[in-house]
């Protein structure tokens, strides 16, 4: 192995996906993980890069896998699933990251790009100022798991700069983009997209950075980020209204005409975080609208500053963000091609894998 070899925890992922073809872009030696013990999933299989089977569970799986790597990024985090009670995602989620943090140190990796979320710069309520790198979350000043969670680890991470272990800390802001398989954000634009959401929030903002921003922004932090620091990679403001308006003009669907406001957003919140709670049917579906309106509820604005001004990140425009998001979904059959017809021509961005494979879904 040589200095420049890098270790992608979750490299299979949306977010792990697209900076592993970032980091083999920029001419680093690397390798990615996936979780199944089956190959790497379709819509990276186009990347020249070394796979593996990675399992956080089972640290016998980590230590061969991040053994002679000059620098790690975790892209892994754990997704809570509905139904699953926040005590216990939160102890599976600690415990993996320590198994993969522990193996680190001792293995003498020496740097880690550790990717968190925006929501653990987020407060109680939304002011007039801008989020920024010094506001924290409060754990339990909400009921969404996926706040307390990513907290968790975050808080967990400090422990580990604090025994001399050299990570920085990636805060993404809601992300979109082709690549897109599973995520929340992801599920929120198809609801949109397929018609499947019943309310049209008005009042309420949320930052959107597009994927192959972010993971451009991933590989500057691994190489210019500071010890300890965080970095908001975010992109544009918008106000959900007027989100929910650009992916209805690009996909064709009609928007609801039944609004909230964010003064009566809190009810919904909590009626989506019963149904992700109880593992109700839909509770997918609910969780993504409750993180957003929870993520648009606490913030009016996010501070781009550090990121821009250490790292050089990157933003593009988001409308391009949005058509590239809807093609990927209309291309791998996640939205029907014949509602899609504002998305044609495609973006060459959102053709991953190749024009023969685009070509096989039409």
């Amino acid at each position: 192995m040589t200095a420049q070899s890098i270790a992608v925890v979750g490299g299979s992922g949306f977010v792990g996906g697209e900076v592993v073809r970032r980091l083999v872009a920029a001419g680093y030696d690397v390798h990615g993980s996936f979780r199944t013990e089956k190959a790497p999933p379709w819509h990276v299989d186009d990347v020249n890069c070394s796979w593996a089977h990675v399992d956080l569970d089972h640290p016998a799986t980590i230590a061969p896998f991040v053994r002679d790597m000059a620098a790690v990024v975790h892209c892994a985090g754990h997704v809570p699933q509905p139904g699953q009670e926040l005590a216990g995602a939160r102890q599976v989620a600690v415990r993996q990251l320590r198994s993969l943090l522990d193996i680190c140190l001792a293995s003498g990796v020496r740097r880690v790009v550790y990717v968190s979320s925006i929501t653990t710069a987020l407060q109680q309520l939304a002011s007039s100022e801008d989020v920024d790198e010094t506001h924290r979350y409060v754990p339990g000043s909400t009921s969404n798991i996926h706040f307390e969670v990513k907290a968790a680890m975050e808080a967990e991470v400090y422990r580990y700069v604090a025994s001399g272990l050299d990570v920085v800390i990636a805060l993404p802001t809601v992300v979109l983009g082709p690549g897109d398989r599973r995520s929340w954000a992801g599920r929120f634009v198809r609801s949109v997209a397929a018609d499947r959401l019943p309310l049209r929030p008005t009042g309420l903002t949320i930052n959107i950075v597009d994927v192959r921003d972010l993971a451009k922004g991933v590989v500057a932090a691994l190489q210019r980020g500071r010890t300890g620091r965080r970095y908001i990679l975010g992109g544009t403001d918008i106000e959900l209204s007027e989100l929910i308006e650009a992916v209805a003009d690009v996909s064709g669907s009609t928007p609801s005409a039944m609004t909230i406001d964010a003064l009566r957003a809190a009810p919904v919140i909590r009626l989506a975080q019963r149904a992700v709670q109880g593992g109700w049917p839909g509770a997918r579906r609910a969780s993504s609208i409750a993180t957003i309106f929870e993520i648009a509820r606490r913030s009016n604005g996010i501070s781009r500053k550090r990121a821009a001004g250490e790292l050089n990140a990157p933003t593009r425009r988001l409308q391009h963000t949005i058509r590239d998001t809807v093609q990927w979904f209309c291309r791998v059959g996640y939205l029907d091609w014949g509602n899609q017809l504002r998305c044609w021509p495609p973006s060459p961005d959102s053709l991953y894998g190749g024009l023969d494979r685009y070509r096989s879904f039409c």
